[in-house]
């Protein structure tokens, strides 16, 4: 409802907020009343002045609080074409607005003087109306309006600067303490980079100087292995020489073996023929005593022939004891041609092992240090071979000797009895 009268207007007075266009089609007054009494402010219409023809519209909807009153009307006409608009409220009284209304959102209070609308005059009369108070006053809330337009304007303008400046200087501080806040993240994150690039030179520096160290280090394997197999070609160029020389040495000992085992053999048939001569000798002296018995009457020749009978005896039994002798060396010489032949069997089989051993170093030529060992217990081997092959053949020498001893003495044997005989 109406609010008391205030000022000289006996009618009231109407606060306009705005007058505006909120949509094609849709036109919205808004403001408060004051002094009006007796009205139904629901019951308002819009009065347009377009051009040669006016149109009455009525609100649409009325919206009213204790400190606003709002109306909406529908109209589909050219904003720009009115020239005056009316405002009547319960068909009793009536506020001019003046001319075509904002096209914006306005928030500035303008007094419209309400007037009766018995004494306003007619709509029909609207070229008259130029020169009168009211229209001057329409003109004068028009300029108003303007000004409050662009009051508002310029308010926005300078709302929108200072936010635009508030917004700047807020990006301008923040861009301000990011750059801060990313000079310092740089700075540590360069004194980090810097840390773990240092670190990084010195982990590069000391792998370099390991790959240096390895590759050093390689070059000298690489210099051994090549000398591991210049002697390693070079021990098996030796070993084969010394198994050459070994073997040849080998066949060299079966050899003397063969022979010895020949004058074994002539040394068996020899004691079988001083067996038979033996033999000879007894029946020989069983003759003589015969004759000794027959020819009594020689006397100094069967004495004669009693010594030489006993002398015979004497040297028989020393020639049965150098036959026992000869047959003792005999057997000592087969004992030694045996341990030869086994020493020989050994020094093949020790042969084979050093041809496989040899073979095996061939194949495990990556494994010199071990070749080297291998190496040189092989020649300990040789050596002991050699020594062994020595041996043998000083046993075989002296076998040799021995048996030429016997031979001298079953020579002078067979003289002895070959003069006995004669």
């Amino acid at each position: 409802m109406a609010s008391t009268a205030r000022g000289t207007n006996p009618h009231g007075t109407f606060f306009i907020d705005q007058f505006r266009v909120t949509s094609p089609g849709r036109l919205e007054v808004e403001g408060r009343w004051d002094g009006v009494q007796g009205v139904d402010l629901d019951e308002c219409a819009l009065v347009l002045h377009v051009e040669d023809r006016v149109d009455r519209v009525d609100a649409e909807t009325v919206t009213r609080t204790a400190r606003s009153w709002h109306a909406v009307f529908l109209w589909d006409g050219d904003p720009a074409a009115i020239h005056q608009a009316l405002l009547e409220v319960d068909r009793q009284l009536v506020v001019e607005f003046g001319a075509q209304p904002s096209a914006r959102r306005r928030r500035g209070l303008f007094t419209r003087p309400v007037a009766s609308l018995a004494n306003h005059r007619p709509e029909a009369e609207p070229a008259r109306l130029d020169g009168d108070l009211v229209s001057l006053h329409a003109t004068l809330v028009a300029a108003q309006d303007k000004l409050a337009e662009a009051q508002d304007e310029t308010d926005a303008a300078r709302e929108a600067a200072r936010r635009a400046r508030d917004d700047a200087e807020r990006e301008r501080m923040r861009r301000q303490n990011d750059a801060v806040r990313l000079h310092g993240a740089l700075d540590r994150l360069k004194q980090v980079a810097d840390v773990e690039l240092r670190k990084e030179r010195e982990r590069l520096d000391a792998r370099a100087t390991e790959i240096n160290d390895m590759e050093r280090a390689l070059t000298g394997a690489r210099a051994e292995l090549a000398g591991a197999r210049k002697q390693l070609v070079a021990a098996a160029q030796e070993r084969e020489r010394v198994a050459a020389e070994a073997r040849a040495q080998v066949d060299a000992a079966e050899g003397e073996l063969t022979a010895m085992r020949a004058e074994m053999e002539q040394l068996e048939g020899r004691n079988i023929q001083l067996n038979v001569l033996l033999s000879d000798a007894r029946a020989e002296a069983q003759r003589l005593a015969e004759v000794d018995v027959a020819h009594a009457q020689a006397d100094t020749a069967v004495n004669e022939a009693r010594s030489a009978a006993q002398e015979f005896r004497d040297e028989a039994a020393q020639a049965v004891a150098e036959l026992e002798d000869v047959r003792r060396t005999s057997d000592e010489l087969r004992r030694a041609a045996a341990d030869a032949d086994r020493q020989v069997k050994h020094l093949s089989a020790e042969l084979e092992e050093a041809r496989r051993t040899t073979e095996q170093s061939a194949r495990e030529s990556e494994r010199a240090s071990e070749y080297a060992r291998e190496a040189e217990r092989l020649r300990e081997a040789v050596d002991e071979l050699e020594t062994a092959l020595g041996e043998a053949r000083r046993t075989g020498a002296e076998a040799t000797a021995e048996a030429a001893r016997a031979r001298d003495k079953l020579a002078a044997i067979r003289a002895t009895l070959s003069d006995a005989g004669n």
